[in-house]
């Protein structure tokens, strides 16, 4: 496991904010099974279509083995979050996530295991409501960490089937 920002303590990434207002460490307003930590990170979303939060690492992430992100996100409205993976030298990686419950903590999978042999990603970014100009809303999120892909390694996903409770869970 590599966690890459916790809030626990401070921000542990240089966040850098693309419209919008970023503030961190707050107290979680809802701890519970799914995010049970003292602190979380808040993000209010500007009038812009790709407001984002950035963190640029400055040395490649290692996504040959730890290419399972997870992130846990709390919004006021259903909506979409974005994490894209970049950096120089190569092309960049997005995965987009439907956000389909307001007010509750909820934690995504975005698997960039197609990307495990890239060495050039120095860079995370969030986009949350992306292409969306008007939305405002805020966003509290928090414990963006990588894990190995495990047991659903060689499952060809079926985009067809909503959630047979073990490798597809595509339901939101």
């Amino acid at each position: 496991i590599h966690m890459y920002e916790t809030f626990e303590g401070g921000p542990m990434l240089p966040w850098t904010v693309g419209n919008g207002v970023f503030e961190a460490p707050i107290d979680n307003p809802d701890s519970n099974s799914v995010n049970g930590s003292d602190h979380v990170g808040r993000y209010v979303k500007d009038t812009f279509e790709y407001s984002l939060l950035l963190a640029d690492l400055g040395t490649p992430m290692d996504l040959s083995v730890l290419n399972q992100f997870h992130l846990q996100v709390y919004a006021q409205a259903p909506t979409q979050v974005l994490l894209k993976l970049e950096g120089p030298g190569g092309p960049a990686i997005e995965k987009i996530k439907n956000i389909g419950l307001a007010n509750e903590w909820q934690d995504y999978t975005f698997d960039f295991s197609d990307a495990a042999d890239y060495t050039h990603l120095t860079k995370i970014v969030l986009f949350f409501d992306p292409g969306v100009k008007t939305s405002v809303d805020t966003y509290l999120f928090d414990n963006l960490l990588a894990l190995p892909e495990g047991a659903c390694r060689n499952v060809t996903p079926n985009p067809d089937m909503i959630d047979d409770f073990e490798c597809n869970r595509n339901a939101t």
